[in-house]
Formats: structure tokens, sequence, C-alpha cells
């Protein structure tokens, strides 16, 4: 395990006052800095080329006075531009402390991790990116900053959050920037945040934090990278105005989250309260509860002279030892940023020639592809660094066995299960000092709202929150019962997903034995391939996975004995040690092969017609609709089907593999399909649920027939 200490213990100890008054002289901080006011800044971005040109393009094709288009910049960056004020950070420091010791037991962050970063913080600009699993991540990481003498970060916020009257401003101070969610084609609006982000970047003088997932994740899971910011922010790099960046991946893991009930509800699609300052005072109740701990891990950190690019076919980076010549743009070097006057020496230049509009530089493909291979290597950094909680553990299990364990039989359950996950290679938060069952009942008395301890030491889902589920089959009349019913297992599913998303290779290749106890090497990967393609947006995988990751995800389990590879005769031998592992880790994903499957039988089922509501979202609710009456016919053991985020998946993992089409137009994106061709990937799912067989509407025991399938070399 890390070498983690809890940053909360010292808070217990001394005064609040003093940590939020502590010197902040030795500060370690970039080099070639350019320290510049709030207006400097946003004088910098509203004088800059990029702008300038994007308003004389907007002046020529709108009509528009260049008056109202530069007044329209101004109020656009006023309203974007962060305010960071240590006088409020001081503040914060101040009563955060008092919040986290009521909230938490401990906050813990690997300090190896952290003074690996202070060493390199004046090498080049900083970019943080966090995990994001709860609207604290961002607070969470500017007081981890805060306690270490690190430099504050600005970061990347949904304009969500600027409607919130008093706590956009006070979010403004401790260096938020606000964003809309999506900018389309507002030229405008482009071009300031670009400018914006990379005068900040450049300058150096506070680290970028934003989010790669773009989002909170309300599953558990990881969703798949979003290229655009972190494009925008190595544009500087690849342009030659620093001469490296610094980036930095964080995993949080909560014992736990704050909205676990707002996100299950969520995936059910009930919809989100609005964020609004009242409705933070009405959640205040949150501070009477308990929510056990905070893991913050710094992981590998990425400079990119020693992480050059590969492979690139038009453009190259060489070390420039003399001096930045702008002479290709018409620009004398003393007109050249001040950073870039200062790292003459060192500077990185692109050596393809650059055009005289240099600010609307396109990234090459080749550069397109590093950043989008950093980014999947930032999200497996912060993957293989995320900690699964004891509560992680019971989930997974509860998750099998809702109905319940006894508490003697479930602690020797969450202790093996403990041990498979450190097997496999996920990492646990597992405190020594303390035996399984006093582990194990202080999570779940820390999650009363899910799960019950009844007197007689049985432990079980509840049906409701904090109501006991019954034993046997409930019943269910109405949707709305079963979507009551749904949110608690929904809760209890994102938490199962940290283990399932950690695991997901191993997870599909067990799924991918079908039943069986022996296979040969060749239809192994065939099946293992048809899985990783159909839940390409379900986990998170890279762009190319190939028989190397096949390989090495065989020697994991082979390495825990569970499986013998037989390279002679080409096959696979599931061992008798290997039987409750591989049927348990299978189990993990069978809601996922059972809801990929709904959606095959709906699209089979109800013939495709033009003259129906074929919109995506309008089709995801018909089908939890019809997943939803299997439950009421007593037909679906897996609430977490019910997940609109599952549904949707599946259907843009149909469209990718080409088995349903989306036809895009002015009204949205509309679904087109062949009932047949949909019957192709729904009789392989099946084939992958040997002992289930969901046959209009009956769950029966029965075995399909396995498809043949072809697969090129890699995806």
């Amino acid at each position: 395990m890390d070498d983690f200490e809890d940053i909360l213990e010292p808070r217990r100890n001394e005064l609040d006052v003093r940590f939020a008054l502590q010197s902040r002289d030795g500060v370690p901080e970039y080099k070639y800095t350019n320290k510049q006011t709030r207006s400097q800044v946003n004088e910098s971005v509203l004088s800059s080329p990029r702008l300038k040109f994007t308003i004389d393009k907007i002046v020529t094709e709108t009509g528009l006075s260049r008056k109202e288009v530069e007044k329209e910049a101004f109020e656009i960056l006023d309203d974007m531009a962060h305010a960071q004020s240590l006088t409020n950070l001081r503040t914060l420091a101040y009563i955060f402390p008092k919040l986290y010791k009521r909230l938490l037991r401990h906050l813990y962050v690997n300090k190896d991790g952290i003074e690996k970063l202070r060493a390199q913080v004046k090498d080049a600009p900083v970019i943080l990116l966090p995990t994001h699993r709860s609207y604290q991540d961002f607070l969470v990481m500017t007081y981890v900053c805060f306690h270490y003498g690190l430099p504050l970060p600005f970061v990347a916020t949904g304009q969500d959050f600027n409607k919130m009257k008093l706590i956009n401003e006070v979010l403004r101070m401790c260096g938020a920037f606000y964003i809309r969610r999506s900018f389309g084609t507002d030229d405008l609006y482009w071009a300031l945040f670009t400018e914006y982000v990379q005068t900040n970047v450049i300058n150096g003088e506070l680290p970028l934090e934003f989010f790669l997932e773009g989002t909170r994740s309300r599953t558990g899971k990881f969703l798949p990278p979003k290229l655009g910011l972190l494009a925008v922010a190595l544009e500087p790099y690849f342009t030659g105005k620093v001469p490296d960046i610094l980036v930095v991946p964080v995993s949080f893991t909560y014992d736990r989250i704050l909205e676990e009930l707002l996100h299950s509800r969520e995936m059910l699609g009930i919809p989100k309260p609005k964020e609004s300052t009242s409705g933070l005072f009405k959640a205040r109740t949150i501070l009477q509860d308990n929510y056990g701990d905070i893991y913050v891990h710094v992981g590998d950190l990425y400079l990119f002279v020693r992480w050059p690019l590969r492979g690139s076919t038009d453009q190259c980076i060489i070390l420039f030892q003399a001096q930045y010549d702008l002479r290709s743009n018409g620009t004398d070097i003393t007109s050249a940023p001040i950073g870039i006057q200062k790292i003459l020496p060192f500077i990185l230049l692109r050596v393809q020639p650059m055009c005289y509009h240099w600010f609307l530089f396109n990234l090459s493909s080749s550069e397109q592809k590093f950043v989008a291979d950093l980014a999947y290597n930032v999200q497996e950094s912060q993957l293989r660094n995320i900690y699964m909680s004891v509560w992680v553990l019971c989930a997974t299990l509860l998750m099998q066995r809702p109905h319940g364990y006894t508490l003697r039989d479930f602690c020797r359950d969450v202790e093996w299960l403990k041990d498979l996950a450190i097997n496999l290679g996920a990492k646990v938060a597992w405190p020594g000092e303390y035996s399984v069952q006093t582990l194990v009942t202080s999570h779940l008395k820390r999650h009363r709202t899910f799960v019950n301890l009844a007197h007689k030491n049985q432990v079980s889902i509840n049906a409701y929150e904090g109501s006991p589920l019954p034993t046997g089959s409930m019943e269910m009349n109405s949707l709305d019962e079963v979507m009551s019913l749904a949110v608690v297992p929904m809760g209890i599913a994102m938490y199962r997903n940290h283990l399932v998303c950690r695991l997901a290779n191993v997870c599909l290749l067990t799924s991918s034995f079908c039943g069986t106890n022996a296979i040969s090497i060749g239809d192994l990967f065939l099946k293992f391939w048809f899985l990783i393609r159909v839940f390409q947006k379900e986990f998170v995988f890279k762009p190319s996975v190939t028989e190397t990751e096949f390989a090495a995800t065989l020697k994991k389990l082979e390495s825990c004995t569970f499986i013998q590879v037989c390279n002679t005769e080409k096959k696979v031998e599931v061992l008798s040690n290997g039987m409750k592992a591989l049927s348990f880790l299978s189990k993990m994903v069978e809601p996922f092969l059972q809801g990929y499957y709904m959606v095959c039988q709906y699209l089979v089922q109800t013939k495709w017609n033009p003259d129906n509501d074929n919109k995506s979202k309008s089709i995801a609710k018909n089908i939890q609709a019809l997943i939803a009456q299997k439950f009421i016919n007593d037909e679906m053991k897996h609430f977490d089907t019910l997940s609109l985020n599952l549904i949707g998946n599946a259907l843009t993992s149909l469209v990718a593999m080409d088995y349903i089409q989306c036809n895009k137009s002015e009204n949205g994106g509309s679904l087109s399909w062949q009932a047949s061709k949909v019957e192709e990937v729904m009789a392989k799912l099946g084939s992958y649920l040997p002992e289930l067989e969901i046959n209009g509407g009956a769950v029966q025991t029965h075995r399909t027939r396995r498809e043949p399938m072809s697969v090129p070399s890699k995806l």
C-alpha cells in the first residue's frame, strides 16, 4: 500500500486559524512564470490576434458593428474568468477543516506523489487531471494543495454553478472559471475560451485543473475521455510557447459519496434538482452524517520532453538552443510574450512552416493521436490508483446475493474478495489494525441507507431507503413502484462498479468461457474480443485492444492458479481452484449482459417504423419501460438493467458496431434498424448467458447455441 498520511489529523490537534494563516512564502513556482492580475489576463485575451481575427470574421459575416461584438466578448470573458483571491482561500481554509472533521474520519494523501509534484512544478506549467465522482472533487484538490504549500489551481467549472447566487462568486474566488457545457459553432466563445485557457497555461502562475471525463460519473465507472479541453491546453506546447507541460493524474476514492442517492435517481431518469444556493442550504442535513475516508492519490507525472512524439511524419520537434525565430509570421522577438523571451535556451519549435495566422493552429494527425494516447494513459493511471474501500467489496457481494448473508459468512466472503481483488491487481483500502468484523460492521452502519444489519446478524439490501428488503419475491404493480425499488440497488451498483471497472478485462474474459470448463484459445479470444467491442462505451478501453491485452489477462488468471493454458493443445482449462472465482467474476458483468440483451430484444420485437418517435432518448425510455414490466411480471432480477446510462451506452455501441444506424438531422438524431441484423448480436449476447435466456419475457434455464465470429488483428 502506498505511503499515505492523514492530513486531517493535524487539524484535530491544532487551531484551524493557524492553518488558514500559514505562510505561503515557500510555495514553489514555475521558473518562467509570468504573473498577471485578472484584468491583465483579460486584456491579453481581448487584444490577442486570435480574438481580433474572430471579431473581424463575425463583423464581416453578420453585419454587426465591431463595438457590439467587442462588448459581447468582454461580457463573456468577464463572466468566464476566475478571480482567485488568497484572502478568500484563507477564509475557506479556516471553514473547510471544520466541515471535513465533522464529515470524514480521515483524508489520506500519498505523500510521495506530492513530493514528486513539488520537485517538478518549477520545470513546466502544470495540468491537474483528477477523477470526477463528486461535487466536492475540486474543493478537496484545492484543500490538498493548500495543506502542502503547493500552487493553488484555477479550475474549469460548469456554467450551471455560475447560476448559484453568492456561491458562484465564492467558487470564482477559489479559482473556478466558468465554461458552457457545449460551444457548438459559436466562434466568438471558442476563441475566448481557447485564448483564456492558453494565456493562463503560458503564464504558468497557477496549475490548470479540469476533469478529463467532462462531467461527474454517476455510475462509479470511468467515462470516455473528452479531448477538447486537453487539446486546447496542450496547444502551447505544440506551437513552442512553453518548453514543456507537466500533466498530473489524480485519483479520488470516497468511502461514501455525498450525492449517492442523487446519482441513483439520475440513472433511473429522475431529473436532478438544479444547482442553486437555496438547494445547497436545504442539503445541510448531510453535515449530520458520516462519510468515512477519502483517499487522494497523485499518480505518474507526464513531462513531454521525456515522452516525445513517435511516428510523426509531418512535423519534427527539436531543441532550439539559440533563439526563438518568429520571422515566419513577421514578429520580432522583443514583442513576444515575456515567458517566451525567458525560455530561449530551451524552447521547443515546430519545424513545419507556420502560416501567417499562426493562432488558427490545428493539431496534426500525429498530434491528435498524441493527445488521445495521453488521455488514455492518464485514465489508466487514475484507474490503477483507485483504492477499493471495504464498502466496495460489500456492495459487490450484496449485488450477487441481495437477500442476505449471516454476518459471519459475509465477513468471510469480504475477506475472500479482498484477497481476490489484490491478486488480480486492484488496490484495497484495508486498515490492518482492525478485525474483519469491525471493518465490515462499521461500513454497513455508514451505508445504512442501502443495507440492513438485522438483530439476528443478517446482512441484506434495503427495499427502500432504510427499509429492509423482504425475503422472496416482491409484488410490483406499476412503473413507479419498480423505480422506487430500484433506487437502492442502483446506488449499491454504483459502488460495485468501482471494482467492475478496475477488473473489466478479467471479468469479460471469465464471461467468455460461457459456462464451460475448457475452450480453445482461439475461441476464447474471439469471444473476449466481441465483448470488448460490445462494451466499448460501458468501460474505458484503449482504442486498440489486441492479443497482447488478451494474453496479459490470461496470464493474470493463470498466475492465480485459476486456469491452465495448454499451449500444445491450444486450449484453456478452468482449474477446480478457480471455479468459485471465475463464476463470481463473470457474474459481476451479468447485469450488463442482460441489459444489453434486453435492448436488443426490444429492437427485435419492435419493428422500425419511420412514423414513430425514433429519437434515442425516447427509445431508451421505452426500453426501460419494457424492462420494468418484466420486473412487474417477476421475470428480471438485476435492477441496474433499468439504468438509462446502460441503455444509452448499449444503443451507442450498437451504432458504433453498425448493427443499428443513427440518422442525424436538424431535429436531433434518430435511430433506424433492421430486426434481423440486431437479432445477430442478440444471439451472440445470449451465448454469454448459458443458464439464463430471456425468451418472450420468461427467464428460462437454457444453453444457447454459440455463434461463429470473425475478428481482425485489432479493433
